[in-house]
């Protein structure tokens, strides 16, 4: 699976995804149309290329060890945990 993200979303990533190494990024409705040219258009090379750079994006910073990593790194003293209520309530104890 490669991303294909509006550039804005691209860059709200932890570390900001980077176009062509490991999603395809567009800017707006206007490059639709450039948008499916070129994904009609990817050589096997290019697709191969991009699966690889995902799966690295992904080793490197979504895995749970990249994020416990990352969390344990920060000097903050906290946290935020965004859940909802059903996530939230199997963290209490009985």
């Amino acid at each position: 699976c490669i991303p294909i993200l509006q550039d804005i979303y691209a860059e709200m990533m932890p570390m900001p995804l980077e176009d062509g190494l490991n999603c395809i990024i567009y800017n707006d409705l206007e490059d639709v149309e450039k948008l499916a040219y070129r994904l009609e258009h990817l050589s096997d090379t290019t697709l191969a290329n991009l699966h690889k750079g995902v799966r690295t994006y992904f080793d490197s910073y979504l895995t749970s060890d990249a994020i416990t990593k990352q969390m344990l790194g920060q000097e903050e003293e906290f946290f935020y945990l965004q859940a909802e209520g059903f996530s939230i309530s199997l963290f209490k104890p009985d």
